[in-house]
């Protein structure tokens, strides 16, 4: 039936019912009472006929897009990414999960392991150009081995490098599953013993205390011989491949990508010492990628050792140190940070030269549009998911599986597609301008 004729049937049945009544109780009854009784029957039918309509039509989505779901190219997330979705879609796309992407087993069985390595059913192979220049990752990780295990599957190369550190906090299943996981993918994914762990506290020192534990291992590592390293929670997906990773860090020619956000509003967090040299603090992320020769100047250089040893000194105060040591060596180019800027550039999205390439991250203090925060970041829905296609960050924080599972499957799903082209192709995609890294203020204007 029309669902507008159908209103109307439904609307004059009830009017004629509400005539009779009034006709049968027109001696014992006030009339103004038989309205009132008849209007509230009128509502009650409309209010149930537009229920009945909204359940047919949320089915008659659901089993559209479903049809359109398919294994192998997943048209679903083409939907997702395509954007401007009605209330009915949000509804609709909660429902459904892209189950082969999540297939996280048993990897401590090595069948099971080989398995989930596979990204749609292939090997990933890398170029020559990836394996002449190796990356180092360093992951912090507290919980959930499902979407670490996803992290580590798009960013896990033979030819790169790997520490894991797994919170003091964490229970000691979690720390074995970290620990099958490192197993099942190779010798080159470190985790640091249990015995190191450090207990983290978000805003404290020791934040920065885990990554300086993680580098300093990467760095003695004689395996392999890396360029640059990169940090990585377990809340987050790249957006890049590895092969564009690389392409990307070459071209900025031996700077380091670490945000400037400026010293406006970092005087409760500057160290309180009087250092023996002028110091200009700066305020950043802390998600960021160094190049080997400042990771190793960092670890030996005497005023870096000493804003590092007050920073230390003061760690049982909650002053962020993790985003501003970094910042300050890059931006301060007298302190002579190999890849130092020289120049003051606020890191500015709407200046292109100026972008801040480490994350996308959608900030939101107050209420995020259509989702949820976690420490003033909206986690990654279906609303945000619409703009990953057109970023050009190399990663994305923050995701959460439980929160619209969809748009961490279909982020994941647009990477994984990306390295299985470039595996076809032999190159490149060639809409990955990598021009825009190279273009960039500090990549242009940096020590050597």
């Amino acid at each position: 039936m029309n669902m507008k004729y159908g209103y109307v049937l439904i609307s004059d049945g009830a009017k004629s019912y509400c005539r009779l009544i009034h006709r049968l109780t027109l001696h014992r009854t006030k009339s103004r009472t038989v309205r009132i009784l008849c209007a509230f029957l009128i509502i009650l039918t409309v209010i149930s006929l537009t229920t009945i309509g909204y359940f047919r039509k949320y089915r008659a989505h659901l089993h559209s897009l479903l049809r359109e779901y398919n294994d192998e190219d997943q048209p679903i997330c083409e939907y997702v990414f395509r954007g401007n979705l009605s209330w009915m879609d949000y509804r609709v796309l909660n429902r459904i999960r892209l189950t082969e992407n999540g297939g996280y087993g048993n990897l401590t069985n090595r069948h099971t392991c080989e398995e989930f390595k596979l990204i749609h059913r292939q090997t990933v192979e890398s170029s020559k150009e990836e394996r002449e220049f190796p990356l180092a990752f360093s992951l912090a990780v507290h919980e959930n081995i499902r979407p670490i295990s996803r992290l580590l599957r798009l960013i896990y190369r033979p030819h790169n490098l790997y520490c894991i550190h797994v919170d003091s906090k964490s229970p000691q299943v979690f720390y074995d599953e970290v620990m099958a996981l490192a197993n099942c993918f190779g010798d080159n994914v470190i985790v640091v013993n249990r015995s190191e762990s450090v207990v983290v506290r978000w805003g404290h020192y020791s934040i920065l205390e885990v990554f300086l534990l993680c580098s300093d291992k990467l760095m003695r590592n004689d395996r392999v011989k890396w360029k640059y390293i990169l940090n990585v929670s377990g809340q987050e997906l790249p957006l890049r491949t590895n092969w564009e990773l690389v392409a990307a860090l070459k071209a900025i020619n031996g700077w380091n990508i670490v945000e400037n956000s400026g010293s406006k509003d970092n005087h409760g967090r500057r160290p309180n010492w009087n250092f023996s040299f002028p110091i200009h603090w700066i305020k950043g992320s802390f998600y960021m990628a160094l190049s080997r020769d400042f990771v190793n100047f960092h670890r030996t250089d005497s005023k870096a050792r000493e804003i590092l040893s007050v920073m230390k000194a003061e760690k049982h105060l909650m002053k962020h140190p993790d985003e501003l040591y970094f910042p300050t060596l890059v931006y301060n180019p007298s302190l002579g940070a190999p890849g130092a800027c020289k120049e003051y550039y606020l890191s500015d999205e709407s200046d292109p030269r100026a972008a801040y390439v480490g994350r996308f991250v959608n900030w939101r203090y107050g209420k995020c549009e259509r989702g949820i925060s976690r420490n003033g970041v909206c986690l990654i829905g279906l609303y945000v998911s619409q703009f990953i296609p057109t970023r050009m960050e190399f990663f994305a924080n923050k995701f959460r599986e439980e929160f619209q599972p969809i748009a961490y499957d279909c982020t994941e799903h647009y990477v994984m597609q990306k390295i299985l082209r470039e595996m076809r192709r032999k190159r490149l995609d060639p809409n990955f301008n990598v021009t825009f890294y190279s273009q960039l203020y500090c990549s242009q204007y940096h020590l050597n």
